[in-house]
């Protein structure tokens, strides 16, 4: 999925979603309520890899080697759902995730080096990373 970012870098932050979650939360003395929830597993910006129209490759992200690469997210700050490629010719690696029940079953442990957004899944996405395309109604 994607969400907006806030740094200078790149406008859109990328996660994988590994569960969805509802709880009945309360404070104190106060009624309970519904809260729902995403776990994510967080994708860094792969920001030396050249991308872009001009530069005619998509973006990359990879696994964030950090103690945030998992986390919460709202369900309310999705929003764009996205394809990740693998990019195959950089093969497999375990060193970024390790064993974790975050894998996919029957992953042996690997997970791609690197994954390239797909920035022209459709009209919307296209727009996001290319406005001046200008594709609407």
């Amino acid at each position: 999925v994607m969400v907006l970012s806030d740094d200078d870098v790149h406008p859109y932050h990328y996660a994988r979603i590994l569960g969805i979650y509802h709880a009945m939360v309360s404070l104190g003395n106060q009624m309970p309520w519904k809260m729902d929830f995403l776990w994510v597993l967080w994708f860094g910006f792969d920001s030396e890899h050249c991308w872009g129209w001009k530069a005619k490759h998509l973006p990359r992200v990879v696994f964030l080697d950090s103690q945030y690469a998992f986390g919460f997210l709202d369900p309310a700050l999705v929003f764009q759902a996205v394809h990740l490629l693998p990019v195959s010719h950089l093969g497999k690696t375990s060193d970024f995730l390790g064993h974790s029940i975050a894998r996919w079953r029957n992953k042996k442990d690997k997970d791609w080096c690197r994954y390239d957004v797909v920035m022209f899944s459709d009209r919307e996405m296209a727009v996001r990373f290319c406005p001046e395309l200008g594709l609407g109604h």
